[in-house]
């Protein structure tokens, strides 16, 4: 296995110390978690030493570590770890001068780290693309009326709720477009 790169079965999650410091400089939500616009974007425009993947199922998966892993800078470190562990990574080294992005891949996973105690300032929505049953917000972000609903309480957490593709492109305040639809809506 690749040294910078760090797969957790889940056998091992409570059990293994995390290596590295975490200082959030970017938490996304994003169905494809990590791809080109987040390791060549986000990744160089921020200088993570570290990329966190918070996803149970791809936890589970050792070989999406390997794959993921080919498309990052050599001095980017990347963790796929569960929801939990993820969480307790952040918390334990919260303190620590290291960057980290933290992607996760639906609204409800960022929403349980929130529950899980993580203090997060703002979140990246930066790609919910189209499925059936979704309304198009944005090119890249498409809700559904759960994804909406989760996306409210989050908002109401006090976390700024941004959908921005990549570094560089117009942001726009995801809460007053969810707002917008909702009017629509009612």
């Amino acid at each position: 296995m690749n040294s910078s790169s760090e797969f957790l079965p889940r056998a091992e999650l409570a059990f293994r110390p995390c290596r590295y410091s975490v200082n959030l400089v970017l938490v996304r939500i994003d169905d494809r978690l990590l791809h080109a616009q987040v390791a060549l974007g986000w990744a160089g425009s921020l200088s993570p030493d570290l990329i966190l993947i918070a996803d149970d199922a791809m936890a589970s998966d050792p070989s999406q570590a390997r794959l993921l892993r080919m498309g990052l800078a050599p001095s980017v470190k990347l963790t796929i770890a569960g929801l939990q562990r993820a969480a307790n990574i952040v918390k334990q080294r919260a303190s620590d001068s290291g960057k980290c992005i933290l992607l996760v891949r639906t609204p409800l996973q960022a929403l349980q780290l929130l529950d899980a105690g993580l203090k997060i300032e703002s979140i990246n929505v930066g790609g919910m693309h189209f499925s059936e049953g979704k309304s198009k917000l944005l090119p890249y972000v498409y809700v559904d009326r759960r994804d909406m609903e989760v996306l409210e309480q989050i908002a109401s957490r006090g976390v700024k709720l941004t959908a921005l593709d990549v570094p560089g492109n117009p942001s726009y305040d995801l809460t007053k477009l969810l707002r917008k639809v909702r009017l629509e809506k009612d």
